[in-house]
């Protein structure tokens, strides 16, 4: 089935597993082959300084209080009242690198998305999910089912169709981070501005 796509590559070994019990003797085999591979992993047993314990702490406490983003200065006020703190910001942007590389947040050292901190990299997956809606959506949302349909067949995504998705009571921390989550997207390539051109054949980018 997978003959010829480009996922194949990313398949490492095929154990197949019977889930209907636990004592499947492969389960052991599995267990085995993640532990192997984890140790492959660029910060298998690299170790890290003590004093990154309490604000790595405090982000975990934060997400398991349901706060999904939260600002740099939020983070270094966290540090500085710490009485075991990051001593400089050098040492602290290696700290959200180190958290983003191992994919405990999502932290980009860009300027327009810096600021910001995302604390669940879940939410950031629904948020993208999101936006790949049914067809039932649009029998709610009459008034956008012209850009449903845009979306749909051409790739074209509104503001005012991610508004629409986004305002639904259930996904209210998305559009109250609307821009930053589309700037997210765009850096990791899942969405992409329109260019237009100058009369001098500059390109730039269309909002």
């Amino acid at each position: 089935m997978l003959k010829d796509k480009p996922i194949l590559h990313h398949l490492i070994d095929n154990i197949a597993i019977d889930n209907n019990t636990e004592s499947d003797p492969k389960l052991e085999n599995l267990k085995r082959r993640i532990f192997e591979l984890a140790k492959q992993q660029p910060h298998w047993g690299e170790e890290k300084p003590a004093r990154w314990l309490p604000l790595e702490q405090a982000i975990m406490t934060m997400k398991a209080s349901g706060i999904k983003v939260a600002s740099l200065s939020l983070i270094e006020e966290i540090n500085r009242s710490s009485s075991i703190k990051i001593e400089d910001r050098g040492e602290l942007e290696v700290f959200l690198n180190f958290q983003h590389d191992i994919g405990t947040i999502l932290y980009f050292k860009d300027d327009s998305l810096r600021e910001k901190i995302i604390l669940d990299p879940q939410w950031m997956i629904d948020a993208i999910k999101s936006l790949i809606t049914d067809h039932r959506f649009i029998e709610q949302n009459p008034t956008v089912t012209k850009e449903w349909y845009s979306f749909n067949d051409n790739g074209k995504l509104t503001h005012e169709l991610i508004d629409a998705i986004w305002t639904k009571k259930e996904k209210p921390d998305f559009h109250d981070n609307k821009e930053y989550l589309i700037l997210v997207m765009e850096k990791l390539n899942i969405i992409a501005r329109p260019m237009s051109y100058n009369l001098d054949g500059k390109s730039v980018k269309v909002c």
